[in-house]
This record gives C-alpha cells, structure tokens and sequence, in this order.
C-alpha cells in the first residue's frame, strides 16, 4: 500500500516541477522530461491501484471459497458418492491458492499485494472413500 501512495506522491510531484520549470524557456527540456516522467509515474500509479483493486476482491472471493469448502468437507458422507471427485478438486484447489498466497505474502516484492490472513488458513484435508457405491435397484 505504501508503494502505491509513494508512486502517486511521485507522479504529482515531477507533474508540478515540469509545470514550474515549463514557465521559463530556459528550462524547456527539463521541463517536457519531467512531465513525461510524471504522466509515466501517473500511469503506473492507475495500473498499481487498479491491481490492488482486483487482488482485494480475489481476497475475499478466496476467504469464501475457503469457508464453503471448509463447511462442505466437515459434512461430507461417504455416501454422497457424486460429489467426491468435485469435492477432492475443490480442496486442491482452494489448498494450492493458500500456498500461493503464503509464498506471495512471504516475498519481500510481492508481499505488499497478497495478504498473510489467506497464507496463514489452516489447509483443507479430505479423505476419499474407496468403498463401492451402494447398487441401487
């Protein structure tokens, strides 16, 4: 979070001392440089903000996921034999984006866009039942 207000601070300041410099003809060169380096600084700053803005929904679509899924696997029967193979991939699932996020979050560089609360959920296990399925007739 703090990358992105340092990028915005740093956007409206090269944009505010091309537009100084731009008032002398002295400085025309400097001046055009600078609000070049401030229009490049503005449009990282968009494209940070909006990343964060998606990296925010996919926390909180996760945190969802995890708690269906958590619910789920505590009131799984062995008898519910249609939704074990859909079950079993949606603990991979939701179990490799956990590690993702705990890999991410541990990252001195990425650390800053994934959040340690998705790291730190406790993974999902799943026992599946080699059983055969009731015949019905």
């Amino acid at each position: 979070m703090l990358s992105i207000i340092i990028c915005g601070a740093v956007a409206v300041l090269f944009l505010i001392i091309g537009a100084i410099l731009g008032r002398s003809y002295m400085y025309d060169f400097f001046a055009g440089l600078f609000v070049a380096l401030g229009i490049i600084a503005a449009t990282v700053f968009a494209i940070m903000l909006l990343s964060l803005i998606n990296i925010k929904r996919d926390f909180q679509t996760t945190l969802n996921e995890y708690e269906i899924t958590k619910v789920l696997v505590e009131n799984y029967t062995p008898n519910d034999y249609g939704n074990q193979s859909d079950l079993l991939q949606q603990v991979i699932g939701i179990n490799k984006r956990i590690a993702r996020h705990k890999a991410y979050a541990d990252n001195k560089w990425t650390g800053v866009w994934y959040s340690e609360e998705i790291g730190a959920l406790e993974p999902l296990s799943f026992k599946c039942s080699s059983e055969e399925p009731p015949i019905k007739e």
